[in-house]
């Protein structure tokens, strides 16, 4: 390796001990007992009686199948999963507040959370509120729908009922610059959404009949958690955006205010004068987090330029995979 490469592991290493001396120094505001296999708690607010869990969906709502130490990603499935399990099942738990900061994601981990959502709340009688941060579009809404109160920031955006399939098309290109792609197909449409070729009438009528349907599950989601009429809902559910006056407005959320309020809430149906307020984190290296995905580029990958988000979506499958998520 070169100079800066090693100048690079070696200001790693200190900070990764700094940080794992840190973990040691604050291991007092962690409740023993509310650990997972990768996440623990942190006090938010101190109490006296009862607990309160701020659970958080900071991030696009995909399936990951990263396990490294490098990781630096701030939405991880399977484990907020398992602490939404937790605080649902735990009888130390007394309710739940649901942080949503999430420009929405996947159709399938969306419904996922939705469905985990509302069989836990069908199970254990636990208040459980949501509070929208800067964004809770699409999915980010799909996953707040069925909370007993949803709160939203003055500023928060939401809204984006609906769902995308992207398709980026290069046939012209390739036709200017000579290219021809081949491929043995069993059947006219097996390669549907092919980046290479014309998307046909037929093709078209058939993604857009995948995309009515899942939309309208969206919309029996919304419905049944926000007690809405779809005859009523079809006409504010076309994919725009609401600023948080809006969706008050229209219904898609019940008070403007703080995350403060919306444990206030749950404190109050779970009849709690003042509870302990244990935020759910992931376990991971905290302040060096952006520190690592430049260490990760620098000194593990093939080259250090990294991909475009042309190339990303050019190369990433699930970009073809439909999504309940707000694009810009």
């Amino acid at each position: 390796m070169n100079t800066k490469r090693w100048i690079a592991v070696g200001a790693f290493c200190g900070l990764l001990f700094i940080q794992i001396l840190s973990s040691f120094v604050t291991s007092s505001d962690t409740f023993a007992g509310f650990e997972g296999a990768n996440w623990s708690t942190e006090v938010y607010r101190r109490g006296i009686r009862g607990n309160i869990a701020i659970l958080e969906i900071n991030g696009a709502i995909m399936e990951s199948d990263s396990t490294s130490f490098l990781s630096t990603e701030t939405y991880r499935h399977k484990e907020f999963l398992e602490q939404l399990e937790h605080v649902f099942k735990n009888d130390s738990i007394n309710g739940v507040v649901l942080k949503v900061n999430s420009p929405g994601g996947g159709v399938f981990e969306s419904d996922e959370i939705h469905r985990k959502i509302v069989s836990l709340k069908e199970e254990n009688d636990k208040p459980f509120v949501v509070y929208m941060g800067k964004l809770a579009a699409s999915g980010g809404y799909y996953v707040s729908a069925p909370a007993d109160k949803i709160y939203a920031d003055r500023n928060t955006i939401t809204g984006s009922i609906g769902v995308i399939i992207g398709n980026l098309n290069f046939k012209e290109l390739m036709d200017n610059i000579g290219i021809e792609e081949n491929s043995i197909v069993s059947g006219k449409n097996k390669n549907i959404l092919s980046p290479y070729q014309h998307m046909s009438d037929e093709q078209r009528q058939i993604i857009q009949s995948m995309v009515d349907e899942i939309h309208e599950q969206f919309l029996d989601v919304v419905s049944q958690g926000r007690n809405i009429e779809k005859s009523k809902l079809r006409s504010i559910a076309d994919g725009r955006i609401y600023s948080a006056s809006q969706a008050k407005d229209v219904g898609l959320i019940d008070e403007i205010g703080t995350l403060d309020d919306a444990i206030d809430e749950v404190a109050s149906r779970a009849e709690l004068s003042n509870p302990n307020v244990l935020k759910y984190k992931h376990d991971s290296l905290g302040f060096l987090s952006s520190f690592l995905g430049d260490f990760k580029g620098t000194i593990f990958s093939r080259r250090s330029i990294g991909l475009s988000e042309l190339e990303k979506q050019v190369l990433d499958t699930e970009y073809s995979l439909p999504m309940y998520l707000w694009k810009q």
